[in-house]
């Protein structure tokens, strides 16, 4: 006869694996993205409306994988667009979205010249309020508005 206590552990670390496995899906959810997902509209912070600035006054994301920015909230004309491919979603236990999503983008004025970031973004649980950390080489793990690479956005009514 084999070794009885050998048998029973092998159920039991599986259990316990399952477990785990069950317990760190409850705090998160994968969600697939939909044309009506709350990403998709106009976002803007007046804040940015002034020259030099870094950041855009107005980004609009779109189902088919674009991302347009502009300088001014009043711009009809992007200066900046970009390509974007959604690596991964989720909702959070709070119903907040997350989103890491890797930008490939180039200025109007010089297309030969492209951008490439790895961003984290959230939206909050009602899908009015954008924050987004902005990655180099990879996307950056939290959310942290002290972050030089932070920036906020507020969806257009």
């Amino acid at each position: 006869m084999g070794n009885r206590k050998g048998s029973t552990m092998i159920p039991a670390i599986c259990l316990f694996c399952l477990i785990s496995l069950f317990a760190s899906s409850c705090a998160t959810r994968p969600v697939s993205i939909k044309p009506n997902d709350p990403i998709f509209t106009t976002w803007v912070n007046d804040q940015h409306e002034q020259l030099g600035n870094i950041w855009f006054a107005k980004k609009m994301f779109f189902p088919d994988g674009r991302e347009l920015c502009f300088d001014y909230i009043s711009d009809t004309e992007p200066c900046r667009e970009y390509r974007i491919h959604i690596d991964r979603a989720w909702i959070d236990a709070k119903g907040s979205h997350w989103y890491q999503i890797h930008h490939l983008g180039w200025q109007y004025t010089d297309k030969e010249t492209q951008v490439e970031s790895f961003d984290l973004i959230r939206i909050n649980a009602q899908g009015t309020v954008l924050e987004q950390v902005v990655g180099r080489f990879n996307y950056p793990d939290e959310i942290i508005p002290t972050d030089i690479n932070y920036v906020l956005f507020y969806k257009k009514e």
